[in-house]
């Protein structure tokens, strides 16, 4: 039995499966990119697995470590920054910093 990949802000009283999302996700699988760094930018390319008006879990072909801030751009949308807040193995999980209505789910 595999467990969720949600699981490890979950604390010992919450029921495993019980989701604790504030919104609801909806299944994307689109190309992106995580963008990040100062004075040489970095970007990662990405795969949009779901996303929600508040956040977003992509995956990268291999494992990485990413920063806690970084920007999320997807083609044909503005970008997004985003803070990290889980990753486990080439899966990570990305908060949005100013959510706002889920337009690239939709096109």
């Amino acid at each position: 039995m595999t467990e969720s990949i949600f699981t490890p802000d979950q604390d010992s009283s919450t029921p495993k499966g019980i989701e604790r999302r504030r919104d609801p996700r909806a299944q994307v699988l689109k190309a992106a990119k995580m963008v990040y760094g100062n004075f040489h930018k970095t970007a990662i390319n990405c795969t949009l697995v779901d996303a929600s008006e508040s956040g977003v879990r992509v995956e990268t072909g291999v494992m990485i470590q990413v920063p806690e801030k970084l920007q999320l751009q997807v083609p044909g949308q503005a970008a997004r920054w985003a803070r990290r807040r889980w990753a486990i193995g080439n899966q990570i999980g990305l908060e949005f910093i100013n959510p706002r209505p889920l337009d690239f789910a939709l096109n």
